[in-house]
C-alpha cells in the first residue's frame, strides 16, 4: 500500500489540526516513525501470563481489524457503501474492547474512536480512512508482537 504524494524515505509533515482526521493521519505516521511509548506500558505489566496475555491479544485484534479492513479497502466494489461502513465499524469496535479496554492501549483506543467518528461523520472518503486504519493497525500489531525493548521471549 503506498500513499500517494508520500515520497520513498521522506518524513512527511504532520497534521496540525485538531480533528479526528488530522489525529488519525498523525498517528499513524508517528507509530511508523518510532515505536509507540504505550508497548513499554504494556511490557511494564508483571503477573501471571502477564505481559504476554495482552501481547497475544493486542497483536490478534491488531490483526483482526487490519485484516477486516484490508479485505473491504482491497475490494471496494464487493459490497455496498452501508455494508462496507457497517463492517468497518464492527471491526473497530471489537478493537476497541480487546486492545482499549482489556490491554490498556489508550492511545491506541483513541485512535480507533478517532476513526469511527470519521466513518460516522462521512467528511472523509471511506478508501482513505481504511488506509490510514489498516497502516496503523499492522504497525501497532508488529510493535506488539516485536516489542524493541522485549528482550528474548524463547520457548525452548
Amino acid at each position: 500500500m503506498h500513499l500517494k504524494d508520500t515520497p520513498t524515505g521522506a518524513q512527511p509533515v504532520l497534521p496540525e489540526a485538531d480533528t479526528a482526521w488530522h489525529r488519525i493521519q498523525r498517528a499513524r505516521r508517528l507509530a511508523w516513525q518510532a515505536e509507540p511509548a504505550e508497548i513499554a506500558t504494556l511490557l511494564a505489566n508483571s503477573g501471571h501470563n502477564i505481559p504476554f496475555g495482552p501481547m497475544a491479544t493486542a497483536d490478534g485484534y491488531f490483526r483482526f481489524v487490519q485484516e477486516s479492513l484490508w479485505q473491504i479497502w482491497a475490494k471496494p466494489d464487493a459490497y455496498d457503501a452501508a455494508v462496507r461502513r457497517a463492517i468497518a465499524l464492527h471491526s473497530m469496535q471489537l478493537g476497541i474492547s480487546r486492545s482499549g479496554h482489556y490491554c490498556h492501549l489508550s492511545q491506541s483506543e483513541a485512535f480507533l474512536l478517532d476513526a469511527i467518528e470519521v466513518v460516522n461523520a462521512a467528511e472523509v472518503p471511506l478508501q482513505d480512512l481504511l488506509a490510514e486504519v489498516v497502516l496503523y493497525c499492522s504497525r501497532m500489531s508488529n510493535c506488539v508482537a516485536f516489542p524493541s525493548r522485549f528482550h528474548c521471549m524463547v520457548f525452548t
